[in-house]
């Protein structure tokens, strides 16, 4: 894979001295990174990063291609972070992140369809384009990936929204008669971006999801950014019944230099019915800290996380359970 994009970097490279444009593009992305818990043991997070070894994150090709008004957009992936994000039980698509085709019917109107991920979440799959390296709890919680049929329309550069058809959360082969119905819009300004999505259906005939997550940031200067992240989750189960989930996420960006960045995020994820933890009324507190230095084309982050949790849900080497975890990491990344 790695001859493979140095290949088509050269490729692309040539075609630019000879002036003739290309309608492909590629680029893609790679991250390693080391993380020491005190409780000696693998994060309680999707993906879950190991203890004191190192570990590749994953390397993830993209490729797209535009003729006119229609186009193709193509996403691989290898590692453990493809594999825990896009894989799900009896089937493994883990190398396919996302593979697309669309048609623009004019310059407001896009019809797609293929394997999308997901609408939700504030942050990006890539640990460098965020300011965390790690993940939130929500993070963890959202489905990846959905496959189905979307419409995109935006009216001005301002607003966008979209509405599209799916399959199954997180999987490529539909087993269960149930279909998705998913919408969002999104609200873009110099300072201000809100997005609002939702999703609703049924997994199959035992279980109906309706899931809803609202997040964005407000940049208050050229060097101050918060942003934040509002996620709920409903189901109702004919075996477990209902169920429910909550989570908040607030992002405070300080931009110290064009080359460095200091990020805090806290977070709360609640489990009323102990669904994710195990015990009822379960609640998370997370608190991370992170340097982040962007040398292009590579990216360093450097954190230091805090996860409390109200019962003893996170577990030792001993095998013992503790209500907290600390974790000191650094990530590399590397843009191509």
């Amino acid at each position: 894979m790695l001859l493979a994009m140095l290949f088509c970097q050269l490729l692309f490279a040539q075609q630019d001295t000879m002036q003739a444009k290309s309608p492909f593009s590629v680029s893609g992305n790679a991250d390693l990174y080391f993380r020491y818990g005190l409780n000696k043991t693998a994060s309680s997070t999707i993906p879950s990063y190991a203890h004191a070894r190192p570990g590749l994150g994953w390397i993830n090709l993209l490729t797209e291609g535009e003729f006119k008004r229609w186009g193709f957009l193509l996403e691989l992936g290898a590692g453990e972070r493809a594999k825990q994000l896009y894989s799900s039980e009896g089937e493994d698509y883990s190398f396919l992140i996302q593979g697309q085709a669309y048609l623009k019917l004019n310059d407001k109107w896009k019809t797609s369809f293929g394997a999308f991920t997901t609408h939700f979440n504030y942050e990006w799959t890539e640990p460098g384009s965020n300011g965390n390296y790690s993940n939130t709890f929500i993070y963890t919680i959202i489905p990846a990936s959905y496959t189905g049929l979307r419409m995109d329309y935006a009216p001005n550069e301002t607003w966008s929204f979209m509405l599209g058809v799916f399959a199954d959360s997180d999987r490529r082969v539909e087993e269960n008669k149930g279909k998705h119905l998913g919408g969002q819009a999104n609200y873009a300004s110099e300072k201000l971006n809100a997005t609002a999505n939702f999703i609703t259906g049924n997994d199959g005939d035992t279980i109906q999801v309706f899931m809803t997550d609202c997040y964005g940031d407000y940049a208050f200067s050229d060097k101050f950014k918060l942003g934040w992240e509002l996620y709920l989750m409903f189901s109702d189960h004919i075996a477990n019944g209902k169920s429910a989930w909550q989570g908040l996420a607030l992002y405070f960006q300080q931009q110290f230099t064009p080359r460095f960045s200091l990020n805090l995020r806290s977070e709360i994820l609640h489990d009323p019915k102990g669904y994710w933890f195990g015990y009822t009324g379960s609640d998370i507190f997370s608190n991370t800290l992170t340097g982040k230095f962007k040398l292009k084309p590579f990216v360093l982050q450097q954190e230091i996380r805090l996860d409390h949790a109200d019962h003893a849900v996170f577990e030792t080497k001993k095998s013992n359970f503790v209500h907290q975890e600390v974790s000191f990491l650094l990530g590399a990344s590397v843009f191509f």
